[in-house]
Order: structure tokens, then C-alpha cells, then sequence
């Protein structure tokens, strides 16, 4: 299984910057900017180090698989962005 370093490994090996923001609603969230990926996690709003590995692999997952939307689009796209991100395997045995 990936540990929390392998994943923040990952991302530098992808060239994704990680940071850590306070993000008030939101506990982590990345965002695509041409070809880069960003992710920023909120620390304040971590509950554990499991809790930091979900959030940064699901983050990993809309990076890798370029599983991103916008504000305006439908409940079904967004679901089916954040079901890609989820199931992008970062965390398989």
C-alpha cells in the first residue's frame, strides 16, 4: 500500500505542487492551470495522518487523471469527475 510520503513522492516525480493553505470551507482541493496541477491541503482541518493520505491521494486522482470541473457544471459531471479521482488506484495494495 502507498504511504503518505510515497504520495507526496508521487507528486513531486509528476511535477504537481502540494502546499499547505488554510482553505476555510474546504479541507483540501487542486485546481489545473494549463498543463500544472496544484493541490493544497488545509492542515488545521486534518484529523490524522490517514486522514491527510485520503484527501492527498483523491487530490493525486483528479491530477492524474485530469478529472476536473467547474462551479457550473451539472451535479452528474461532478460526480463523475470526483468517482474518476476516487478510483484512480494511488491506494491499492
Amino acid at each position: 500500500m502507498t504511504d503518505l510520503m510515497g504520495l507526496y513522492r508521487l507528486a513531486e516525480e509528476q511535477g504537481i505542487t502540494v502546499d499547505c493553505f488554510q482553505l476555510g470551507a474546504r479541507e483540501s482541493i487542486s485546481i489545473q492551470e494549463g498543463e500544472d496541477c496544484f493541490i493544497a491541503i488545509d492542515p488545521f482541518r486534518l484529523s490524522s495522518s490517514q486522514d491527510e493520505k485520503m484527501k492527498l491521494a483523491h487530490e493525486l486522482g483528479h491530477c492524474v487523471t485530469g478529472s476536473f470541473y467547474n462551479r457550473h457544471s451539472g451535479l452528474d459531471v461532478r460526480q463523475k469527475h470526483e468517482n474518476r479521482a476516487e478510483i484512480n488506484g494511488l491506494l491499492k495494495n
